[in-house]
């Protein structure tokens, strides 16, 4: 079967149009989630710090969302102390929330100036936690900045 030019350029342009219509709305999506640092636990290993941040994702919209992965750095008043490469694959469901444990790797010679400062005394104050790097998403990267101030 042939198909006349026009009928199969119309039909290029459906397609086009379409998928440009999903990635918008897709991004429209993604632009209103809503991350919230909840809590730190902590492990030790032999080797490192093992610092597990809970992070409440929202999502605020009526379409599910792809979390693929965060890629971040975790400092501790302004300077960093860890890192971390999260592979998530987990899916927000519409208008809804999941609590995600994210994981940073630690290690120990990082800390040393943090307890320096501590013992010295020039540590005053609260401390801020600030979550750094991006997230993957649909697999778009986004910016991601949290920030957490303990007493």
């Amino acid at each position: 079967m042939y198909l006349p030019k026009n009928v199969l350029k119309a039909g290029i342009i459906g397609i086009a149009v379409y998928a440009i219509y999903k990635i918008a709305s897709k991004a429209n999506a993604v632009g209103k989630l809503e991350f919230k640092l909840l809590k730190i636990n902590y492990s030790f290993s032999t080797t490192e710090l093992i610092l597990t941040c809970l992070v409440s994702v929202s999502n605020t919209v009526s379409e599910t969302i792809l979390l693929n992965s965060f890629d971040v750095d975790l400092l501790l008043n302004s300077q960093k102390i860890g890192n971390s490469v999260n592979s998530l694959q987990i899916t927000l469901p519409e208008n809804g929330n999941k609590i995600l444990p994210i994981s940073f790797s630690v290690q120990y010679l990082p800390m040393v100036k943090v307890l320096q400062d501590i013992m010295s005394g020039s540590f005053k104050g609260n401390s801020l936690f600030q979550i750094i790097g991006n997230a993957t998403i649909e697999n778009v990267k986004f910016p991601v900045n949290l920030k957490l101030t303990l007493s």
